[in-house]
């Protein structure tokens, strides 16, 4: 929380963690949801990936 709270400037209302095994891969999902979630103003995070920040309206594609 405290990196999404450094990202907003507050803390957020709501949060969603989306934790993947490795053992089905899930990446469309994945970046379907978070694209969906930064659209609508939100927030993210990786914390698997050390260069990825945090991302307001895009992240990098890996």
């Amino acid at each position: 929380m405290a990196i999404l709270e450094a990202a907003t400037g507050h803390h957020p209302t709501w949060a969603v963690q989306i934790d993947v095994s490795g053992r089905i891969d899930g990446t469309a999902a994945v970046h379907q949801m978070i694209a969906r979630l930064l659209q609508l103003g939100g927030v993210a995070t990786d914390d698997y990936t050390p260069a990825h920040g945090p991302c307001r309206k895009s992240c990098p594609e890996q």
